[in-house]
């Protein structure tokens, strides 16, 4: 009897059980479509079908528009911003054949200066445009977030110096800092520029899976983020919440001083021997603030892996990150905005450890402005 009624149950299991599961997926895959939640593997789908420049390892894709969503109360950010990227992968206006008597100004660095919170109108590279329009001036931003000088480096020599810029600001130093710890970043990292192109069943099997509505739920409940993950709609004081409860590292982080001089030395060069102008920022931060207590509860940046660094020494690092661009500066006659000195500790003009909101987005543009008018437009 026992395997009379065995027999009956799986009959009824595959001619009826799987097909009413399976017709009831589809129903909910079709609903769900209806409210749609975004591809969690867009970009590295792009990424993997795109063929890869090896001379430039980090740029966008042209011609891309994003919108990304703030609702965490954070000070001086918008709810709702729009993030623009033109025909050649910059954000700014459409790129066209330059002119004689156009003003050409690039903004290369990492995500401080790529200000992927802020809106297009507000921007650095809108206000900049705006405020030195009278001397036909354009502005586009070549920065992107996780970049440093060997990514800048790239960007200037494959990517800028052929479009013809009459000035190039250089704002960077924190990402150097960061990815110092754990790779000689004198060479490209090819490990996560290749990670999505390499073909195996398992990343198949996501990127394929990822076309489903149901699996899109399913890997935002479970799937455990990097903080360094982009999302559309921020979470930087989970983030931070998150690296609070990491226990602190017992040894100071490594950095690679010489690397980074290196590659200042060689970005600089370039400029020089292509009668480029260059105002060389350094990189500021809310570590260790004196002026902010409450700051530090919106650090995130601070993690290294399972460990979280003390503030006050990732502070004394980046001086030293400084200080190289400093000593550079002043032995090759590089103009210099130190940035890292003038601007203030606080959440009103930063939301993180070293992103700008609204305000500090603006006092960073009026200060280029000030300093571009200043030594290379009324002369």
């Amino acid at each position: 009897m026992y395997y009379i009624y065995t027999a009956i149950f799986m009959k009824n299991f595959f001619k009826i059980t799987i097909p009413v599961l399976l017709m009831m997926l589809v129903l909910v895959e079709l609903i769900l479509r209806f409210l749609p939640i975004a591809d969690p593997y867009k970009i590295q789908k792009q990424e993997r079908f795109r063929k890869q420049n090896a001379y430039i390892p980090s740029q966008f894709l042209p011609n891309q528009n994003f919108t990304f969503q703030s609702k965490e109360g954070l000070l001086g950010l918008d709810t709702s911003v729009t993030f623009l990227i033109n025909n050649y992968g910059f954000r700014g206006n459409v790129l066209k054949r330059k002119k004689n008597t156009d003003f050409r100004i690039f903004l290369i660095g990492g995500s401080t200066t790529e200000c992927l919170m802020i809106d297009e109108s507000k921007a650095p590279h809108t206000i900049i445009q705006n405020q030195l329009k009278e001397y036909k001036t354009e502005v586009f931003n070549a920065a992107k977030s996780g970049d440093m000088s060997v990514d800048h480096l790239a960007m200037l020599a494959h990517r800028v110096v052929h479009l013809q810029p009459d000035a190039i600001v250089l704002f960077c130093g924190i990402n150097d800092l960061k990815r110092s710890n754990n790779f000689d970043y004198t060479f490209i990292d090819s490990v996560g520029y290749n990670e999505f192109r390499s073909s195996s069943f398992k990343t198949d099997f996501k990127l394929f899976m990822s076309n489903f509505q149901i699996y899109r739920r399913l890997h935002a409940v479970f799937s455990k983020q990097s903080l360094e993950t982009i999302n559309w709609k921020s979470n930087f004081k989970e983030k931070a919440e998150t690296v609070s409860k990491l226990p602190k590292m017992k040894l100071l982080p490594k950095i690679n001083l010489e690397a980074y001089k290196t590659n200042l030395n060689s970005f600089i060069g370039i400029c020089l021997s292509q009668n480029i102008k260059l105002i060389l920022v350094t990189q500021a931060s809310t570590w260790n603030s004196k002026l902010d207590s409450t700051i530090s509860n919106l650090h995130w940046m601070t993690s290294y892996g399972s460990v979280r660094a003390n503030e006050k020494d990732l502070d004394s690092l980046l001086e030293c990150y400084n200080d190289v661009m400093r000593e550079l500066a002043q032995e090759r006659n590089v103009l210099l905005f130190d940035l890292a000195k003038k601007i203030p500790k606080t959440s009103f003009y930063f939301y993180d450890d070293c992103h700008f909101n609204n305000n500090g987005a603006k006092l960073y543009a009026d200060s280029i402005s000030y300093v571009i008018k200043a030594n290379y437009l009324n002369k």
